[in-house]
């Protein structure tokens, strides 16, 4: 007797609550080479945005907001449903002022949005795509954070504008203003505080109120540090470091690393994030990928990691031999800008 099997897109429509309809758009416009702004097309025309509301004159009103903002359409789909639900989130990534009304579609739009991203990301991984997947994970990141992925990384945190990051010094980010400070080794953000206020009232615009918001993000972002980091295959143990490693190809092995929090925030496993509106905890998204031949190896999500913690990732080597650097990347699901990557060096036997 014939059993029915669902297929791998048919459980993605399950698994996310997704039209078919849906997932056949995403077969159709997903890509191995999608740039950020092709993926924001097509996770703003998914028809599950079909019913966002164009409400009367608000054609007039779309085409007023995208002026304010960095990608534009054609005054002819200013009443397309899609458009607005582009617009919106480019007016969330850019913080732009939006209409009593806009900002309860695009509540609308943001809650649906995590689901579809898991999805796209889930067909990434059936397809193998690791530029694709890499770009959908930081997309996901712009949305909980409510920044476009090149915007200054320092825009991120409370009251900062443009003028005060640039006189902060365009290469700054938050890990290196978290090691400024001393926020790794902070009980409590009293101690940062006091470090960063002369620091930020002679280089910025803000005032001291503003400064201890500042340092109060400064302390609740997360600061991951990696170590101990190697491949188990059976009771073999190898460890990873700048030599070479002899591994077998097509083969299962085992990542494993030690994961700990640091600062005064190591055991908070809630997400600070001031534009989106839903609490989140924390987590992690870690790929294996061959940068070189742009092939996702693996995906594995990780759960908050509260004080410290082991993780271990089951991956299969490339099937071929000689030599390939695999990368580790170790992204954030939320924030922009704290992703890491490690790098193993595989001489495939």
């Amino acid at each position: 007797m014939d059993t029915l099997r669902p297929s791998p897109y048919g459980r993605i429509a399950s698994i996310y609550y997704l039209r078919h309809e849906s997932v056949k758009f995403l077969l159709e416009e997903l890509g191995p080479e999608d740039s950020i702004e092709d993926l924001l097309k097509t996770l703003s025309h998914i028809p599950e945005y079909d019913e966002i509301p164009v409400r009367h004159n608000e054609d007039v009103t779309n085409t007023q907001l995208q002026r304010k903002l960095r990608i534009r359409f054609a005054t002819s789909v200013m009443d397309s449903s899609h458009t607005k639900a582009h617009l919106l989130f480019q007016a969330h990534f850019s913080r732009t002022d939006i209409p009593t009304d806009y900002r309860t579609d695009l509540k609308s739009v943001l809650d649906q949005c995590v689901r579809i991203l898991q999805a796209m990301r889930d067909i990434c991984q059936l397809n193998g795509w690791l530029s694709t997947m890499l770009r959908i994970t930081i997309l996901q990141q712009m949305c909980h954070s409510g920044r476009w992925h090149d915007d200054h990384p320092l825009l991120c945190l409370p009251h900062l504008r443009s003028y005060d990051v640039e006189r902060i010094g365009d290469r700054v980010t938050i890990p290196l203003m978290q090691d400024q400070f001393g926020v790794e080794k902070a009980s409590g953000s009293d101690i940062v505080e006091k470090r960063a206020m002369n620091v930020l009232l002679e280089s910025t615009t803000l005032e001291e109120f503003e400064i201890k918001e500042v340092v109060r993000a400064l302390c609740r972002w997360p600061i991951l540090s990696i170590s101990g980091v190697r491949l188990l295959k059976g009771v073999k143990e190898f460890r990873v470091d700048d030599e070479w490693i002899q591994l077998e190809h097509n083969s299962h092995y085992k990542l494993h690393f030690h994961a700990s929090m640091l600062g005064p925030n190591r055991f908070n496993t809630e997400a600070f994030l001031t534009q989106w509106s839903k609490e989140k905890t924390a987590s992690w998204i870690v790929l294996i990928g061959e940068k070189d031949t742009d092939r996702l190896i693996s995906i594995s999500h990780v759960n908050a990691v509260q004080g410290d913690r082991s993780v271990r990732i089951d991956f299969v080597t490339p099937d071929k031999r000689g030599r390939c650097y695999l990368t580790v990347f170790v992204m954030s699901d939320c924030y922009l800008g704290i992703d890491q990557e490690l790098q193993i060096k595989a001489e495939l036997l």
